[in-house]
């Protein structure tokens, strides 16, 4: 497909791992000096290990899915990467946010480039309350304020 000739041209692959070290350098969880916390029954953690529904992974041999979140160190959670190698398409439900956020794409590896990976300006919300994945993709998301 013209999508995975866009991407694994050098130019193209350039693009994706630039802007993503550009996101991930901005996120508060990644630039901390000390090791993350496994969240526990409370909630209260930095990273947080989810299947197709929040805090139900799937740790079985025969699993080829894998979601995870992280949030800062005051548990204000700051993306939901989801992991998909199965051969056919799955639907995940992200973690709750508060009530005055929502769950925003910033990656889609199975985009089109340069959707792929979304500049701040272009990230929008997810439809819905699940976000689908295509087969052996990766989506990131991101919290974004409600438009009023």
């Amino acid at each position: 497909p013209a999508y995975r000739d866009a991407f694994f041209s050098p130019l193209g692959f350039l693009r994706f791992v630039r802007e993503l070290i550009g996101w991930a350098g901005g996120l508060d969880a990644l630039q901390t000096n000390r090791f993350w916390t496994v969240t526990d029954p409370d909630g209260s953690g930095q990273v947080a290990w989810h299947g197709v529904q929040p805090g139900l992974p799937d740790w079985s041999a025969a699993s080829r899915h894998l979601a995870f979140s992280l949030a800062d160190a005051e548990d204000r959670l700051q993306t939901y990467v989801v992991l998909n190698s199965e051969t056919e398409a799955l639907e995940f439900t992200p973690p709750s946010l508060p009530e005055d956020l929502v769950w925003g794409l910033k990656i889609d590896t199975a985009a089109p480039a340069p959707g792929d990976i979304l500049d701040p300006d272009r990230e929008r919300p997810i439809a819905g309350r699940r976000v689908r994945l295509a087969p052996r993709s990766v989506v990131a998301l991101v919290p974004l304020g409600k438009k009023s």
